[in-house]
């Protein structure tokens, strides 16, 4: 049956090229209609029967018989499928009766209750009914009860509530242990330190207090050293900044601003 479809459809594909090359020798337009347009060939064929007959009718029959051959070729697959699901039935009756035959010999199942079981599973197999016996059902039932029982001992919410407490209490006592063991590291503030006004030259850059020998007061930053020693402090004011040209011999109490240990 496969050769045939073949056969077919080689047949099939010689007519159409057959009937593509009788298109294009009447006129390119023909040519492209029946190339791209399925519908175009038919049209084609009747206006121009005389020389487009037997490629359109040789492609229209083999066409025909490919579709035919594929389809009965196709359907017979069906009655396998068919027997496929039949066979898959008859094993799981099969697994079945087994498991009601041990439950027999185990004194588990009697036999009148193994016949009723085995009539509703032959039922439900004519039927065509999906069908779970009762003792799986017993089972699966007894299975769920016991989970979900253990579910709720698990999501108790005072034994919930308790777990987290403890998890807590004793991440805080770790933390706490390992702060407690740990050295101190020092911390740091700014202050302003009293130092010796000859070396200001290493403080530029720094804010600075300092008061004169007269008792006047300055504060700013040391932006400069100059020619003879003087402290030249540039002091910010609203709108702009005010510059301070003092003597070293003036000054009275000379402060920097440092980061010293607490």
């Amino acid at each position: 049956m496969q050769i045939l479809i073949v056969v077919a459809g080689l047949a099939a594909l010689v007519s159409f090229l057959w009937l593509l090359v009788a298109a294009f020798k009447t006129h390119i337009l023909w040519g492209l209609a029946c190339l791209f347009l399925p519908f175009a060939t038919l049209v084609f064929a009747i206006l121009n029967w005389d020389r487009a007959a037997k490629p359109f009718l040789t492609h229209l029959a083999s066409s025909a018989l490919v579709f035919a051959v594929a389809w009965s070729y196709f359907a017979s697959f069906v009655p396998m499928m068919d027997a496929g699901a039949m066979q898959a039935q008859a094993q799981s009756i099969q697994e079945v009766q087994l498991e009601i035959v041990r439950r027999v010999e185990g004194g588990e199942m009697t036999e009148g209750e193994a016949k009723a079981e085995m009539q509703r599973v032959l039922q439900a197999a004519l039927t065509n009914q999906p069908y779970r016996p009762s003792f799986m059902d017993q089972g699966g039932q007894a299975v769920a009860m016991k989970i979900e029982r253990q579910g709720h001992l698990e999501l108790d919410p005072e034994a919930f509530n308790a777990k987290i407490e403890a998890a807590i209490a004793h991440e805080d006592a770790s933390r706490a242990q390992v702060q407690a063991a740990a050295p101190k590291k020092p911390t740091y503030v700014r202050r302003f330190v009293a130092k010796d006004v000859h070396g200001a030259v290493q403080d530029i850059g720094k804010a600075i207090k300092l008061t004169t020998v007269n008792g006047l007061e300055r504060a700013g930053d040391l932006v400069d050293i100059g020619r003879k020693g003087e402290l030249i402090v540039e002091h910010r004011v609203h709108g702009g900044t005010v510059v301070y040209t003092i003597g070293r011999e003036v000054v009275g109490n000379y402060r920097v601003q440092e980061w010293v240990q607490r």
